[in-house]
């Protein structure tokens, strides 16, 4: 069994493949935080729906935008 350096290296690849096929851009990895990952643009999403939770329509609507190829198929 891998020790958990390596699990959380495999599953950034997995984010970078992803992120790679479908055009989105990530934020580094957090050294301090490896199991965090973040869209590279949170910020802009954050203007939009201020400091409060966002709502599903707010996910689903950034979601469209963020991956419309996805949204497309569902």
């Amino acid at each position: 069994m891998p020790d958990g350096t390596q699990f959380w290296d495999r599953l950034w690849d997995c984010v970078e493949v992803v992120g790679e096929k479908f055009n989105v851009e990530c934020s580094d990895r957090l050294s301090w935080d490896p199991a965090h990952v973040q869209l590279a643009n949170w910020r802009e999403f954050r203007e939009v729906v201020g400091l409060k939770e966002p709502n599903q329509m707010q996910l689903d609507w950034y979601f469209q935008i963020t991956l419309p190829a996805v949204w497309k198929q569902h």
